[in-house]
């Protein structure tokens, strides 16, 4: 969330005092407040490490579906989540909150929990809708007053809040939260999620507020078990994606008829990008275009009226190849990650599906064995029996029922060998398709992986090449080329 502005006064100040800035975040969360994305401009332009492997979810879909909107995949990541019915719609976005408050007070005490929303009247709406259930439930304590900053509000323990002013005294950021566990007028004790307890007087503090709910901005780093998320048409693709990978164990989205007419308006709508742009991004004419912002129509300055550019030093004219033939090797990098990425959710998918029918193969080939033990134990007993009778029609002895129950036996174990050889055949050709697109889809992020080394392979060669020059006698020290971090390797 950090706008260029911003990241340009700490890159001064940073450099000033001889420091080195590491940044860390993901540019397809909340998009900065102020202008520019220096961030992504920064990643996409000089690489970055990237972190694949998501650990916060313990569903593997839900896993996937929080790669899916990494990935700008918003209409997929909400699939999954639909295929479940954690996805649901109501009458009313009223009733919608009615229906997170009651989820809410029905889970309370057993999880962590919060309800996300992203206009701050559906938070105050959710806050108190949800207190009032607590409250009518007989879960929380006596009630006390407190002369909070917005005004008094009724407190009791049991409680949750929500600071929204650092302090270091009491040792609370904007949005940190906590339980009250002892309530007086104007002081209370309160369980921070950190495990600290602190006193809060109202002489001292009084920015505070009911934490049963929060805005989407202020749960962007927080984990939970469970997640409700109250979905508004003001959110976008990074909103979505921030408020639907904030859980452990389960999330799940309510909406209003009265505010989306469909699901696929819901989805159409969260999908929309509110990507922040530099004006790094409009360095290349087709870029631009792409923005609509073309030559002939929104930007256009008559070629007379300026005056001859100085003649570029070769020097600089080098130096400035060089950095596009490196974000060109960037940009390729960026887009064959995001291929492998790809490949590598569509075999995790396609094993998912094939694993199922890979279990029902291994039981009837299971089956298909005992049964044909079975018979050859039946065809044995058979034999022995037609033995025996043999004998008896020696002797004049004509009726055998044990020779009898034999021959049955073995028709039967025959019979039921036939009919699991056949369940077994009709399973194969039901495993085979499933089997031939895990196969390709293995095949694809194999492929993709070796596309992708190669292009890692080539950024490096690129920066060693530059390495190796700006060691060799006589190069020019002013423009070297400066630490772009660590490898390319994720």
């Amino acid at each position: 969330m950090l706008d260029s502005h911003t990241l340009a006064d700490l890159v001064r100040r940073t450099g000033a005092a001889g420091a080195k800035i590491v940044l860390v975040g993901d540019a397809e969360q909340l998009q900065p407040i102020g202008p520019g994305a220096g961030f992504r401009a920064l990643a996409e332009r000089l690489g970055c490490v990237r972190l694949d492997e998501i650990h916060r979810q313990r569903d593997p879909s839900e896993a996937s579906a929080t790669a899916r909107f990494a990935a700008a995949q918003t209409a997929a990541g909400l699939g999954v989540y639909a295929a479940t019915g954690a996805i649901q719609g109501h009458a009313t976005v009223s009733a919608a909150r009615g229906a997170i408050a009651k989820k809410y007070v029905a889970n309370w005490g057993r999880e962590t929990q919060m309800a996300l929303a992203h206009r701050r009247a559906d938070v105050a709406a959710l806050n108190r809708e949800i207190r009032d259930r607590l409250r009518a439930a007989d879960m929380l304590g006596v009630d006390h007053q407190f002369d909070a900053e917005s005004g008094t509000i009724v407190l009791a323990v049991g409680d949750r809040l929500v600071f929204l002013r650092n302090d270091r005294r009491l040792g609370v950021v904007n949005g940190t939260a906590g339980s009250v566990i002892e309530a007086h007028d104007d002081t209370l004790r309160v369980l921070l999620d950190d495990g600290a307890e602190i006193v809060v007087k109202a002489a001292e503090y009084r920015d505070i507020a009911y934490g049963y709910a929060t805005t989407i901005h202020k749960s962007q780093g927080r984990t939970l078990d469970r997640t409700y998320v109250l979905a508004s048409r003001t959110m976008d693709r990074h909103m979505t994606y921030v408020s639907m990978s904030r859980h452990r164990n389960g999330v799940e989205m309510l909406y209003g008829a009265d505010e989306f007419s469909s699901y696929d308006d819901l989805v159409s709508t969260l999908s929309r990008s509110g990507l922040k742009e530099t004006t790094l991004d409009f360095e290349e004419y087709d870029f631009a275009v792409r923005r609509g912002v073309v030559p002939d129509s929104q930007i256009w300055v008559d070629p007379g009226s300026l005056e001859p550019p100085p003649a570029e030093p070769p020097e600089r004219a080098a130096e400035r190849l060089w950095w596009a033939r490196l974000a060109a090797l960037v940009a390729r990098l960026t887009t064959v990650t995001a291929a492998r990425q790809a490949a590598e959710l569509a075999r995790a998918e396609a094993g998912a599906a094939l694993e199922p029918h890979s279990i029902r193969l291994t039981q009837a080939a299971r089956a298909v064995d005992e049964a044909r033990r079975a018979r050859e134990a039946a065809e044995a007993a058979l034999t022995a029996a037609t033995a025996r009778r043999d004998v008896l029609d020696r002797m004049g002895v004509r009726a055998d029922p044990a020779w009898v129950a034999a021959r049955a036996d073995a028709r039967r174990a025959a019979k039921a060998e036939h009919t699991a050889r056949r369940r077994h055949d009709i399973i194969v050709a039901e495993t085979k398709p499933h089997f031939e697109r895990a196969q390709a889809a293995a095949d694809a992020e194999k492929a993709a992986r070796v596309v992708e080394k190669d292009a890692r392979t080539a950024m490096e060669l690129e920066r060693r090449r530059r390495r190796v020059r700006n060691r060799a006698p006589g190069a020019e020290r002013g423009h070297q080329e400066p630490d772009c971090g660590p490898s390319m390797e994720a």
